[in-house]
């Protein structure tokens, strides 16, 4: 008599190509089958599900200073290069905590107040009417190219205070950066290009720095230098790697916003209606968009002490790879989370902008600019059409959006 053996699904590979571009179908068995687990091809822990993803991002045993712990298996040759990298992202706030991070973040949270960020509307509209007068008269475009692309990078470009004309550089450099960050350092090759790009933002960005102090403008570079805070202020390194982190990560995840939302509602002509009859929704359909098409889904954080979390026992000086994709499409938080809803009743954040004393502190600021460029895209062109039966995704470890978005008007 033969013994039947049970078929068994492959091991998870978190980091695949496939799973990559296309991640909804390991979001799914993640959150059915290993909530919690181990994972031998990055040599990190990894949690999926809403109610644990959200706590941790609020755990004090969870840092997110992990880049030093990440750089032993460096190769030699390139130690001194990541040391430098490194060095460089120990000035994000996004990579440090208390009480550097309170610091950091008081002094620049300033910049981003409500206040703030309506002022800087005008300008958003400004650059997004100017990109849509382009192509308006050839009734096609691609959203990625002609919209989603150079419009953060403009207006980013634009309250930093910077020449636009450095557009071109500025996102290569910028995605060497994020590859880096994406892939924590793991990435092959990623290091000698993330080390020339922080070398060639500083000399972009010191001179800029320098000229502020002596004589301070209505940009956010000036907001940075002048900012006092008991007698406190950042340092002309400390506003640069700051200047590169808004750079870096305000504009892949505007672009990504933008796209992908469009994207969604192509995908949902009952939805796109909706928001066409009713441009008040339209802050619960950013909220929408950024959980079915998370522009971050994932996040890493190292453990500084051990945690028990559902029969498992996470290490001190362990990595955690926490999904906010997984997490964002979790039905015991989402009810049918596959389902692009922008009316949904459970209107719980999205972790895509992370949660606790980390949360992103430019996401009102993207959240502005997807409400900008959506809100005059569906204004302008009203007849907007997928021109396209197949869309490519993009994806590193952390980032994802799409190649191209062909439509027509």
């Amino acid at each position: 008599m033969e013994t039947q053996v049970a078929a068994t699904q492959p091991e998870i590979n978190i980091i695949a190509p496939e799973n990559l571009r296309w991640p909804y179908p390991m979001f799914r068995r993640l959150l059915l089958e290993e909530p919690v687990f181990y994972d031998k091809n990055t040599g990190s822990w990894v949690v999926s599900r809403y109610e644990d993803v959200n706590a941790l991002l609020r755990d004090a045993r969870m840092s997110a200073d992990r880049y030093v712990a990440l750089a032993d298996t460096v190769p030699p040759e390139q130690k001194e290069m990541n040391s430098y990298i490194v060095k460089s992202l120990s000035m994000f706030m996004l990579n440090v905590e208390n009480p550097t991070h309170f610091r950091l973040r008081n002094l620049t949270n300033r910049s981003f107040t409500p206040k703030s960020i309506a002022a800087m509307r005008p300008s958003a509209h400004a650059v997004v009417n100017e990109l849509l007068d382009a192509v308006q008269p050839r009734g096609h475009m691609d959203v990625v190219a002609d919209l989603a692309y150079p419009m953060p990078i403009k207006f980013i470009c634009g309250i930093l205070g910077m020449p636009v004309e450095d557009m071109g550089l500025i996102k290569q450099l910028s995605d060497d950066v994020s590859v880096y960050i994406g892939s924590a350092g793991k990435a092959a090759g990623c290091i000698p290009p993330a080390y020339h790009a922080i070398v060639e933002f500083s000399k972009l960005f010191r001179p800029l720095v320098e000229a502020r102090r002596k004589e301070p403008k209505d940009d956010l570079i000036s907001s940075m230098v002048t900012t006092r805070v008991d007698g406190d202020s950042l340092s002309d390194d400390e506003v640069i790697a700051n200047c590169i982190l808004f750079l870096v990560a305000g504009f892949e995840t505007v672009t990504n916003l933008i796209a992908c939302g469009t994207l969604a509602l192509l995908e949902h002509p009952d939805q796109l209606e909706l928001l066409k009859r009713d441009s008040r929704l339209m802050e619960g359909a950013i909220d929408e968009m950024l959980r079915y098409y998370p522009p971050v889904n994932r996040t890493a954080r190292l453990c500084v002490e051990d945690i028990p979390l559902r029969g498992k026992v996470i290490k001190k000086g362990q990595i955690v790879v926490l999904m906010l994709g997984a997490g964002n499409r979790d039905p015991s938080e989402y009810p049918d989370p596959d389902r692009f809803d922008i009316a949904r009743e459970n209107r719980s954040r999205p972790l895509s902008f992370g949660g606790g004393h980390h949360f992103c502190i430019g996401s009102h600021l993207a959240r502005m600019e997807g409400e900008v460029a959506l809100g005059a895209l569906l204004q302008r062109m009203p007849n907007l059409r997928l021109a396209t039966q197949e869309v490519e995704w993009r994806g590193n470890s952390r980032f994802r959006g799409l190649r191209a978005l062909p439509v027509s008007f």
